[in-house]
This record gives structure tokens, sequence and C-alpha cells, in this order.
């Protein structure tokens, strides 16, 4: 369980709300009810994909994995990297986008490509022009498009593609920086072969043998089905949603822009989703403290399942997001629940 190498991760997009450092305390969770030993023999459902952190690790140690989302820039990840076990990124594929970076094509442009600097900005241009030439090419295709995706996603402070000052940084108007942005603007601009290279061997180290299958729709639906582990990471009410935050990147992948995921709003159907479950023997549930404490997501919990353990995780946002009153009261909730009677 604790031996899963880290490597595997070293591919996933850095997504905002990935759950890389709380993955080992959950696999450990659900260990406490199903023992490492079952877990060969059981399927793990992954229906907020997000980023894959949660589902890699679960194929990494052994389970049977469903994964989904319904966002494209997750569905790329999950089909590049969860569901996909053999298949391997030729690092000369992506080279090639630096040699046609300089080519000039009438076409209209993302938006996102207006907030890189230069030679970012061409190797991101040129991969774009690559991606919408072979939308039907699979894997490959997926592969390059999460090399794309982590070294645009680099350049912004946080990851974050709407970064209200990126467009100072593209006019030179670095006056209305801090000097810790400006350093980080400066230091991730340049896109050479061997950044490439790097990316291509990070991204191929996430590709191993395992069971596993990714499904791009709503999480009730794949909830639907039978499964012996389910956890549930929906976005937090409360907070930025994903819809807002990535808008430049789904338009970068070619993905329309769709309605805010109801998860992020004020009222999230958190019971529909538990009553989704109720087949379900366990399930890990994943919260914020933005609008509810640990009392009370057990409460909510407990209404449909029997809650086994409840565990409250300190976290620390970025300074530049948050400040050091609200970093000091920060948690994140992990609730082990199971459908057997409540006691």
């Amino acid at each position: 369980m604790t031996g899963i190498a880290t490597s595997v991760f070293d591919g996933l997009p850095p997504y905002p709300g990935g759950k890389r450092r709380l993955i080992r305390l959950i696999l450990a969770l659900i260990n406490d009810a199903l023992p490492h030993e079952c877990w060969r023999d059981a399927t793990f459902v992954d229906p907020f994909f997000g980023g894959g952190a949660v589902s890699i690790a679960a194929k990494a140690a052994g389970f049977q994995v469903r994964a989904g989302d319904i966002a494209e820039r997750s569905a790329i990840v999950g089909r590049g990297l969860v569901a996909n076990s053999r298949h391997r990124l030729d690092p000369r594929h992506p080279l090639r986008f630096l040699e046609s970076a300089k080519t000039d094509h009438l076409v209209a442009e993302p938006a996102i490509l207006r907030q890189l600097l230069g030679p970012r900005r061409a190797f991101a241009r040129a991969a774009w022009l690559a991606l919408s030439d072979q939308r039907d090419a699979g894997l490959d295709r997926d592969l390059l498009a999460i090399v794309a995706i982590k070294l645009i996603l680099r350049s912004f402070p946080l990851s974050l593609p709407n970064a209200s000052d990126a467009g100072h940084v593209v006019a030179g108007d670095y006056d209305r920086l801090t000097s810790a942005r400006t350093s980080h603007y400066l230091r991730h601009a340049p896109v050479t072969a061997e950044v490439i290279v790097r990316t291509c061997a990070a991204v191929n180290a996430s590709v191993f043998a395992g069971r596993a299958t990714f499904t791009k729709g709503s999480a009730l639906d794949l909830l639907a089905a039978d499964a012996d582990v389910a956890v549930l990471d929906p976005p937090y009410p409360g907070t930025q949603s994903y819809e807002r935050a990535f808008r430049l990147l789904d338009d970068y992948l070619g993905d329309p822009p769709g309605e805010t995921n109801p998860y992020s709003g004020s009222s999230p159907p958190i019971d529909e989703l538990l009553d989704a479950c109720r087949h379900i023997p366990l399930v890990v549930l994943c919260a914020g403290n933005a609008q509810m404490d640990e009392e009370g997501w057990a409460a909510l919990v407990g209404r449909h399942r029997r809650v086994l353990k409840s565990i409250a995780v300190p976290y620390r946002h970025y300074a530049a997001v948050a400040s050091e009153r609200k970093n000091a009261t920060n948690c994140e909730f992990l609730i082990l629940s199971s459908n057997e009677a409540r006691r």
C-alpha cells in the first residue's frame, strides 16, 4: 500500500484540488475496512477523476479501477494514463512541435496563447495545431495533449490559466507583479528540446500495467454499476469552479464551455450522490470546510450510511490566494462509511 512508486504520479498535470498529498491516507483508511490482500479482487470506482491521482494510485495498488469525469481535460488524462497500460510516447513526436513553431497559420487561435511568453507561446501554438489535426489519433493524441497541458500550466502561478497578471507579463509590465510572481513567469518561459524530452519521460512514467477503464460522463452514471469501494472527491462547495479556472485550457483543448458543476455551488447535491452509492460497501467522501465543519459532514453522510471513521487534515493554500488567518483554519475531511446497517 505504501510501496506505490512516486514516479507513477509524474505524468499527471498539476491540476489544483488533486489528492496526491492525501492518497496514501485515503488508501490507509480503506485498508482499515478492506485489507490490502483483498484489493486485487475488488472494484474501485472514482467518479470525480479530476487530475487522476486517486485512480492511478488505486491502479498501482492492485484494484480493478473504473474512473470517470465529465471534463475533457480530465478525460485526456484518464484515457492516456489510467486506462492505458502499455502505449508510451515517442519523445521525437512532440519535438517536432519545436520544428514547426515558427510556421505561420491563418487560423483563429485559442485565447490562452495570448497569456504565454514568446518561447512557450510558440510551442503551445504548434502543439495546438498538431492536436487539432489529430482529433482521432487515440492514445498518441492524448499523450501529446498531456505533455502540452503540463508545459502550459507550468507557465502560470498555482497552475491556474486564469491568473490575472499573465497579461501584464506578456506586455512586459513587470512593475505590477510581485518579485515572486515575476520570477515564476521568467523561470518557466523557455521550452527547449531538453524540457520536452524530460516532460515526455515523466508522462511515460505514469504508464504501467494494471486494470482500469475510463468513461467520460456523469458521476451518477458511473456509480450505478456494482463496485466494492468508491472514493468521492467532488468539487468543494464555496470554492472557485473548475469550469471558470480552466476555461482557457478547455478552449485550447477544443472543449466547449460547460455549465458550472453543481457541486461547486452553495447547495451541492451530496445527498443524491450518497444515495447513488447505497449498493457500494465502502465509500470515502472527501470534503472541505469552506461551508461545513467535520461534524456537519459526518452527520450528512450518517443520514445515508454508517460512518466508520472521520479524519480532519489541515492544509495550507498558497499565500497568494489565502491569508495566514485562513490557512490556520483550513481543513479537508476524509469520511469512511459503510452501507451496513447503521448502529
